[in-house]
């Protein structure tokens, strides 16, 4: 039997259904903390891997970039000192044809539809 009073009997009542649930809110807060914990750890350690891996498989591919483009200057290097005059001048080009290495002027205004051409074939 209970001594004291019936409101005081609904409070102790209302307080330990409160403490239950606040209990097992706590249990489901603790392993849901644990559950993230343990999924967090793993994808630490696979990113860890992928890292290493992409790692292990990057550096080989820079060292061979690396030479490809030491080669590719030397290459350079060697072409401009066989060939100085195909580096790109105007010089490249035999006398007759300087003038075709500008830009075309524009047309004039209002200067009709029609284009005409000439075309030259030079072999050299």
């Amino acid at each position: 039997r209970y001594a004291g009073t019936i409101e005081d009997f609904a409070s102790e009542v209302y307080h330990l259904r409160v403490s239950a649930e606040e209990e097992r809110h706590q249990d489901e807060l603790r392993h849901w903390v644990q559950a993230t914990e343990e999924v967090e750890n793993d994808l630490i350690t696979t990113v860890d891997a992928a890292r290493r891996q992409f790692d292990t498989a990057e550096a080989p591919l820079y060292t061979k970039l690396n030479l490809l483009m030491a080669e590719c200057e030397q290459k350079v290097k060697d072409f401009e000192r066989r060939y100085p005059e195909v580096s790109g001048s105007v010089h490249s080009v035999p006398a007759p044809l300087h003038g075709l290495v500008d830009p075309a002027r524009p047309m004039p205004p209002g200067g009709g539809s029609a284009r005409r051409a000439l075309v030259i074939g030079c072999n050299y």
